[in-house]
């Protein structure tokens, strides 16, 4: 009796000794994976924010007369709300086709529209900085009125540039940005755990500073680093810009020299040739290290699956409004610019 008294005590000591092992190690590894360092990479539109003017504001900068003209006078091709849009964004991407770039500088780099089409020579040189929003404006409206046959009325071409407006000038662009929460939190999120968190984006240089200004407490804070396509380093999906990436990475920051990389971005193409350019460079360099990629829209399975977010961040917690009090004061600076631009005139 004492016998089998002692056996089953050895054995359940045996057991609680092997479980507590288990479990150490499991701790351990777990512990081993959230200290790995990160290096996490975020696109701009479509990522962390959406471009969504506000129809008042879109109205108000391509004029309602206009507007009402044009629907009238082609009433079959606007007779839905929901194509509307889309027919002015393909008869703007087409008339901006006709209108060559005015710089000097031949590049033969390739930028994708949200669409995955390629973009208009003019725009493309807009992002890559070569051109200002202005000398755009002015070499744009140069050839409207050179080709009044591209419009067939007045309306259908002040229509046009207001849509150049809206797509071109730096502030009314800025201004119709919204967050997007389930990627900004994550961002913050990643930031606050350790990770090196980038924003690489095909962006206009005269963007860059209403962008950091507008969003000044929910993303400016958190990015460590920031690489454009304006600054000179080629455009996505070229390999050029993510390998400057990389580089700024191994000089700045070589404390991140052996972590994985994590990359948001809602075009294909972009995704794509990141995986590219980033594995032979890990593989050059002898580093154990891995390049993942996702889509916006699963972004926080895939932050999960990765130990990007901690198990107590839940699904509501990253879909919460970002406090809105940053776009309240970047209201009241586009008012401050106003009233100084009309003061100005005034004198």
């Amino acid at each position: 009796m004492v016998r089998i008294k002692t056996v089953t005590i050895g054995l359940l000591l045996g057991i609680s000794l092997l479980f507590g092992v288990n479990t150490n190690v499991a701790a351990k590894k777990h512990i081993m994976a959230q200290a790995r360092r990160k290096v996490v990479l975020f696109d701009l539109g479509y990522t962390l924010v959406n471009p969504e003017p506000s129809m008042i504001s879109a109205i108000k900068t391509l004029g309602l007369g206009n507007l009402i003209s044009c629907i009238l006078c082609d009433f079959t091709i606007f007779a839905f709300r929901s194509s509307i849009k889309d027919h002015m964004h393909r008869f703007m991407m087409e008339t901006l086709d006709k209108i060559p770039s005015p710089t000097a500088k031949k590049d033969s780099t390739t930028l994708l529209g949200p669409d995955g089409k390629r973009l208009p020579s003019i725009y493309r040189d807009y992002m890559l900085g070569t051109i200002t929003y202005q000398q755009a404006l002015d070499q744009i409206k140069q050839h409207a009125n050179k080709h009044p046959e591209w419009f067939g009325s007045d309306a259908k071409k002040q229509l046009f540039l207001g849509m150049i407006k809206v797509a071109y000038d730096p502030e009314i662009y800025t201004h119709g940005l919204q967050l997007n929460p389930v990627c900004t939190h994550l961002l913050q999120y990643c930031a606050r755990q350790g990770c090196l968190c980038i924003v690489i984006s095909n962006w206009a240089r005269e963007w860059v500073p209403e962008f950091k200004q507008k969003f000044c407490m929910s993303i400016t804070p958190y990015v460590k680093e920031w690489v454009f396509s304006c600054d000179g380093h080629g455009a996505k999906p070229c390999a050029s810009i993510f390998e400057h990436c990389y580089n700024l990475v191994r000089k700045k920051h070589p404390e991140y020299a052996t972590a994985d990389w994590y990359f948001f971005d809602d075009q294909d193409e972009h995704r794509k040739s990141a995986k590219k350019v980033f594995r032979p460079l890990f593989e050059a360099n002898e580093k154990n290290q891995q390049i993942h990629c996702s889509h916006p829209q699963n972004a926080e399975s895939f932050a999960r699956k990765h130990h990007l977010i901690c198990d107590h961040v839940t699904r509501f917690m990253l879909n919460t409004t970002i406090d809105q009090a940053e776009q309240q004061a970047y209201e009241h600076e586009l008012e401050r610019r106003r009233l100084n631009h009309s003061q100005n005139v005034c004198v």
